[in-house]
């Protein structure tokens, strides 16, 4: 093996594994941590950018506390989720609490999303076939209104990469599931 095959190869043994039922810590711009929970990981992992399904909560934690110290956490209390670029769990920036207690995936379902798509200007409704997040599955697109995007409370940011700076703010503004439509719409226009 060459050299560069020899680096390449180091960095990846060194890379942080995680699961279903993990949960992670994210640094929050304005200091401490919001916490995440894992609920959909891809079958294979090609790369650090593979894409898994992560739901967050509140309330700030002034340090990344231990499994101990973490509530009991459920779907329904998350303040946000979204699809998340995983290079940063992997690479022990977001650093990997434990596993959660009575972790069952069953009562963390893979909801349908609502994307504002910047270049048709409209709201769609994006839906997996199954019920995980596989590369291998096909999305479904169904163009919505604007009043149907605002009453969804089971939706997700549209983008893939679920940034410290959402976290924070849902964490601090209450959210409960997404940002309001108008901030998405600003942040693409």
């Amino acid at each position: 093996m060459g050299q560069a095959g020899q680096m390449v190869a180091k960095k990846v043994s060194k890379l942080i594994p995680f699961h279903e039922g993990d949960v992670i810590a994210i640094p929050l711009p304005k200091g401490g941590y919001g916490l995440g929970v894992v609920s959909a990981v891809p079958k294979t992992r090609r790369s650090l950018l593979w894409i898994s399904f992560v739901w967050w909560f509140g309330p700030k934690w002034d340090h990344v506390p231990t499994i101990d110290e973490v509530p009991a956490l459920k779907a329904e209390d998350k303040c946000l989720f979204g699809l998340v670029v995983m290079k940063y769990v992997h690479t022990g920036k977001w650093p990997v609490v434990g596993r959660l207690p009575g972790y069952n995936p069953s009562q963390w379902p893979m909801p349908e999303f609502v994307r504002w798509d910047v270049s048709l200007r409209r709201w769609l409704r994006v839906a997996f076939p199954g019920p995980r997040l596989w590369y291998d599955q096909h999305q479904t697109y169904l163009q919505i209104t604007r009043e149907e995007a605002a009453k969804c409370a089971d939706s997700a940011l549209g983008g893939f990469d679920t940034k410290p700076h959402y976290v924070e703010r849902a964490i601090e503004q209450g959210w409960r599931g997404r940002e309001p439509v108008e901030i998405e719409e600003a942040r693409y226009s």
